[in-house]
């Protein structure tokens, strides 16, 4: 009777992250769209200041997408590691369940110990503990982060100078050129005030 009265905090303790694991998860799922989201309407920002030279809002659009880019690995990083921590819970109750079971199963082995010599049971119980222990290495490899380098500002200046120069046009008249700059800046400042309810 005890073992119940301890259990029930626990499972209500479980219960009450799951709910919370999910409202953040839910969340997450709507920052990384709306990212993606970011991301898609930059790329074109990127493409269309390339093709007219207009590399200061060339660098500040890439600018932004080094932001966003970083901003979405950290987003995924935190959903992939919810999820991760849901998915040991869930092992942890199975394991719990098994452990409760494999108890029964000791019992019941004790009671027609006759028939099944304790030397298979040591070895059942060992196999038990070496996959166990492979399923907790192979967990904590695929884990692991991956460290990726920030460019700096030189490189990102590079990289406007090669895009201006991949999709430059034939130089259009300067009031059409200054009026598609315009349209250029606000698009950018539209994507980087752009929020969840926006989507």
């Amino acid at each position: 009777m005890r073992k119940k009265k301890e259990e029930q905090p626990l499972q209500d303790a479980i219960e009450k992250f799951y709910v919370q694991a999910n409202n953040v998860l839910d969340m997450l799922e709507k920052r990384i769209s709306l990212f993606y989201k970011k991301l898609s309407r930059l790329r074109k920002v990127i493409e269309e200041a390339a093709k007219s030279g207009e590399k200061d809002i060339l660098v500040e659009a890439l600018r932004a997408q080094k932001s966003i880019n970083a901003q979405l690995k950290q987003h995924l990083g935190w959903y992939r590691n919810i999820q991760q921590i849901l998915s040991k819970i869930e092992m942890a109750q199975m394991t719990r369940i098994s452990t409760t079971l494999l108890e029964r199963g000791r019992d019941i082995l004790e009671r027609i110990s006759e028939q099944l010599s304790p030397e298979r049971v040591e070895e059942v119980m060992a196999g038990l503990e070496e996959a166990v222990a492979k399923i907790e290495t192979s967990t904590k490899i695929s884990a692991e982060p991956l460290s990726l380098e920030e460019p700096t500002d030189t490189e990102l200046e590079e990289e406007a100078d090669k895009l201006i120069a991949k999709f430059s046009l034939p130089s259009p008249e300067k009031e059409e050129k200054e009026k598609r700059r315009d349209e250029l800046e606000k698009e950018l400042r539209k994507i980087l005030e752009m929020s969840e309810s926006e989507e």
